[in-house]
């Protein structure tokens, strides 16, 4: 018993090491509520005023990590935007293009993770604190997306708050 516990924190230390020394996995963790929804939406957006998502916002912090990214999860889907440059910051704050995939409660991405496009618009995300550092603890975003679900002129508004995941690393 006291081995397997003296081998799990050491397995956490590591974990928890090489995740702050790498920044690599910084993520924060929260909820995205739905202020508006275009029209247009109603054509397989899936999302109206009201709605709230499970929400994970990544930041950029150096410049060897993956793009920054703000994912909203619902009981049957998972949409992730990435930043796909063009953007006023690495951290996604500001204007700028994204790049999305969409997996569906069958489990299937939208579009198929064979094809090479993805699913494409604009952002703009007004995220405090400015820039977001490794020991960040709150962040909040308000924001607009274009193209939600890959549906043309599909625009959704939303408020979003996150807390820093306490051990920095994918759960």
């Amino acid at each position: 018993m006291i081995r397997t516990f003296a081998i799990a924190t050491a397995v956490l230390g590591l974990l928890t090491a090489n995740a702050a020394a790498q920044n690599a996995l910084s993520f924060w963790q929260g909820a995205a509520l739905i202020d508006s929804a275009s029209n247009a939406c109603k054509n397989g957006g899936l999302v109206a005023a009201g709605n709230v998502f499970n929400s994970s916002y990544r930041a950029r912090l150096n410049n060897g990590e993956p793009n920054s990214g703000i994912t909203f999860v619902s009981g049957y889907s998972m949409l992730s935007h990435f930043n796909a440059g063009g953007g006023a910051s690495d951290q996604m704050h500001g204007n700028g293009n994204y790049a999305a995939r969409l997996l569906t409660g069958a489990v299937t991405s939208i579009p198929n993770p064979n094809n090479a496009s993805l699913i494409n618009g604009t952002y703009k995300f007004k995220i405090k604190p400015n820039p977001v550092a490794a020991d960040t603890d709150n962040i909040t975003i308000e924001g607009t997306i274009t193209n939600w679900r890959g549906v043309a002129n599909c625009t959704v508004k939303f408020r979003a708050a996150y807390r820093a995941n306490p051990l920095n690393v994918i759960p």
